[in-house]
């Protein structure tokens, strides 16, 4: 791996990165309360058409983004999140979880104030993205920042 790959730091969001694409928020938060579940899953449509306009969300990480965003809107409620996004509840499972054995869903609250960091928030949601599919496990340093680690484990779901 040359040292342009290395420059994304693996302990802050600070992080430095080359594509221009990974800088910013992840997602712009919703600044009005939603009336209905149907208004959040619009809200969730509309943020992934934008996202990629290509896939519109339809395939497995569109999906797994929509669960993510949804999270911030309603909370840690993947029950809830399953049935308003027409998503697999065993699916749905699976992915809280990995965020609530890996510290992101935790008393009742989604830690997700990272994805909105001006400078890094996309880079923030790609990895905890990772982290929901059990693709790489988080930590807290001594310092409070997270970490991020790879899983190896024979099968994707192993090891998180």
């Amino acid at each position: 791996m040359n040292d342009k790959h290395k420059r994304i730091r693996r302990a802050s969001f600070g992080a430095t990165h080359h594509d221009p694409r990974l800088n910013g928020p992840a997602f712009k938060k919703p600044n009005r309360a939603f009336r209905n579940d149907r208004e959040i899953a619009d809200w969730v449509a509309g943020l992934l058409r934008r996202i990629d306009p290509i896939a519109q969300g339809k395939d497995a990480d569109g999906r797994l983004l929509g669960f993510l965003a949804a999270s911030s809107v309603v909370g840690p409620d993947s029950r809830r999140i399953a049935a308003m996004l027409s998503l697999p509840l065993n699916l749905t499972e699976l992915w809280a979880d990995n965020l609530r054995r890996n510290g992101l869903w935790q008393n009742g609250e989604v830690c997700n104030d990272h994805w909105f960091d001006k400078r890094s928030g996309r880079v923030g949601l790609i990895l905890d993205s990772f982290v929901a599919s059990g693709l790489a496990r988080r930590t807290l340093n001594n310092s409070g920042q997270a970490e991020y680690e790879a899983i190896a484990g024979e099968r994707w779901w192993e090891g998180n």
